[in-house]
């Protein structure tokens, strides 16, 4: 989690990620990005582990599969580009 705090303070992740999604356009913003970010990773999270204690343990593995893919992403975006991402800097 400290990963995804990291990566989007001070508008990073929106500074590296419009030029290629939106082509030099601004179609990413900071408050836009905070909310992608909290309910997809925050909210499925905790919502993951709550269901993996009170209903089966294997919701659990909605959290970690998600988090594997997230640094997997981060990866290959790494290496396609030749640069670091915003939470590695």
């Amino acid at each position: 989690m400290m990963l995804q705090c990291r990566e989007h303070a001070h508008g990073r992740f929106v500074e590296l990620e419009n030029p290629t999604i939106g082509k030099g356009h601004g179609v990413l913003m900071k408050t836009s990005a905070f909310w992608i970010n909290v309910l997809e990773v925050w909210v499925l999270s905790l919502g993951s582990f709550y269901l993996a204690k009170y209903v089966a343990i294997g919701f659990a593995l909605v959290a970690i599969c998600m988090i594997l893919i997230n640094e997997i992403t981060h990866l290959i975006g790494s290496v396609s580009r030749r640069s670091t991402t915003p939470a590695c800097t």
